[in-house]
């Protein structure tokens, strides 16, 4: 037994009595109402937990939704790319080349969309166009050499497919260059096609110069005609030959120049048909001279020519020109062919 003080009076009795033996409390209440309190104490516990786990509860399916819609974005982003993507390559496939751009332009990161929108753009501008017209231009130019044809309508030709590239646009600025090389060689030749004897002879080879260069670095870099066996034999590889030959030409024309210059102002030419030369150069040569010749009234009479062959290296030659009667006056020129020792 153990003693507990009442409440009333404070005084001590035992803990099994049921009234206060001094002032006559009951003790009974006392166990009555610790025992509301546990219990509303527990109540309230109970209370408190079922809110706590509600709460709980409500988070996790709030987080849960929010995963929800962010996997349902990335999801969407990720399938996004690829759907436009195939967009993008039907368009490109349909020739809709701007459209096909638009889409390929906002996903440069992603597959090989960088490089489908530069060939997009390339169709756009004048790239593809040209590399087409260029083809369609030097096969219709072998068909016609097979067929003997004159120079002037062999550049003539080309001329039709190719000259309206020169004012056109490139997206690639290297083939922009090479196109306008070609087509300044094609109207080089064209100028060519206006003069006459050695003007024309190095003329014409400046312009074959020009067009095999640009030919050259287009099949090196665009695979151009790279399965042609007659293109690649005419053309690839030859520019430096060409390039010797116009060298060749260009010091047999200043050398044999120089003589003529002289015996015209000597007035050499004025009293007789036998034209000297002498070959200063390293090379071996066919050479043309032609007398043009005018009556005492400067109108024109007629022409002679004569040629000499096989001009070797300090060899000295005399041209006898044919000449008409009547004739008072003479203008010189020459020409050369069959150049040797360039190699």
């Amino acid at each position: 037994m153990a003693l507990i003080k009442c409440p009333e009076c404070s005084k001590e009795i035992s803990d099994k009595s049921k009234l206060c033996i001094h002032c006559g409390y009951p003790l009974d209440l006392i166990d009555e109402e610790k025992v509301c309190c546990e219990e509303s104490n527990e109540l309230i516990a109970s209370v408190d937990n079922g809110t706590a786990t509600n709460a709980k509860k409500k988070n996790k399916k709030v987080l849960l939704a929010v995963w929800a819609v962010v996997l349902c974005l990335v999801g969407a982003l990720l399938a996004y790319k690829p759907v436009m993507y195939s967009v993008a390559m039907n368009k490109m496939e349909s020739g809709a080349y701007e459209a096909a751009a638009t889409i390929f332009d906002s996903m440069r990161d992603y597959s090989e969309a960088d490089f489908y929108y530069q060939e997009c753009q390339k169709h756009i501008y004048a790239d593809y166009d040209f590399l087409e017209a260029l083809e369609s231009s030097i096969l219709k130019r072998q068909d016609l050499v097979d067929k003997n044809t004159d120079y002037k309508t062999l550049t003539k030709t080309e001329l039709a497919f190719l000259e309206e590239f020169a004012e056109k646009e490139f997206y690639d600025k290297r083939l922009k260059n090479y196109a306008a090389n070609y087509i300044k060689g094609l109207n080089t030749q064209k100028e060519a096609l206006e003069l006459e004897y050695i003007y024309y002879t190095i003329k014409w080879r400046e312009g074959q110069i020009e067009r095999f260069t640009a030919l050259n670095s287009l099949y090196n870099n665009y695979d151009l005609l790279a399965n042609d066996k007659e293109f690649v034999a005419t053309y690839v590889g030859e520019t430096e030959r060409l390039k010797r030959e116009l060298a060749a030409f260009e010091a047999i024309y200043k050398d044999v120049e120089a003589q003529i210059d002289a015996l015209e102002k000597a007035k050499v030419v004025s009293k007789k048909t036998q034209i000297p030369v002498q070959n200063n150069t390293t090379y071996e040569y066919d050479l043309s001279v032609t007398l043009v010749y005018y009556d005492k009234n400067r109108d024109l009479l007629d022409e002679g020519t004569a040629v000499v062959y096989d001009i070797v290296p300090n060899e000295k030659i005399t041209a006898k020109v044919p000449c008409p009667t009547g004739w008072k006056k003479a203008t010189i020129y020459f020409d050369v062919e069959n150049v040797s020792n360039y190699k």
